[in-house]
């Protein structure tokens, strides 16, 4: 199988890790010195750095603050909480979130349940403040859903393939050499051309 038609099986396949897949992709992408398909390729695989650009199917995430509160008499665990209990100052750092992180990362979020973020403790005593009878906040996160996350593995697999897919039917034994061969082939194919 060539590597163009291995990157094409695993991009549709779910089974194998979008991570081996953007490896794959990696020396593809080195064989035909293509370097925006690498840089797409590295960011994906190591994280984008805060000055790089996100891909639009790495949107923001919404999430929904929840909390465990409890009294005397009741107890409340993962109630949906009012983002307006958050001190305003920490509302978009806290119920936002940036898909930065690795393909691998978000691979694993994708696959939890409900995935969560927690909201530091020393924020919890001005929460409390929002709740009348006496409610001590004992556990407060950020839930997101899993959606953003499924989402965005489905879209650099989706690229991954249709960039195999391109190169493929411009030739169909790209990536199949060597990157010194592919070198001497570009240069050759440059130098016929003066």
């Amino acid at each position: 199988m060539t590597l163009l038609r291995d990157i094409q099986a695993a991009a549709a396949d779910d089974s194998i890790s979008a991570a081996s897949l953007l490896r794959k992709c990696q020396i593809l992408a080195g064989r035909l010195g293509n370097v925006e398909f690498s840089t797409w390729v590295q960011h994906e695989l190591m994280g984008y750095p805060a000055d790089a650009e996100l891909p639009a199917y790495r949107t923001r995430v919404r999430g929904q603050l929840r909390g465990t509160l409890a009294n005397a008499a009741r107890w409340y665990k993962n109630a949906a909480l009012p983002e307006t209990s958050l001190p305003e100052e920490y509302r978009e750092q806290l119920l936002f979130a940036e898909l930065r992180q690795p393909v691998a990362e978000i691979e694993l979020l994708s696959k939890a349940n409900d995935p969560r973020s927690p909201v530091p403790p020393e924020l919890w005593e001005p929460m409390e403040q929002h709740y009348g009878g006496g409610y001590q906040l004992l556990q407060a996160e950020v839930s997101f859903g899993r959606g953003a996350f499924v989402a965005a593995l489905d879209a650099v697999r989706t690229k991954a393939l249709a960039f195999a897919i391109e190169i493929e039917g411009l030739d169909s034994a790209a990536g199949e050499g060597s990157p010194r061969d592919a070198s001497r082939d570009r240069l050759g194919r440059h130098s016929t051309r003066l």
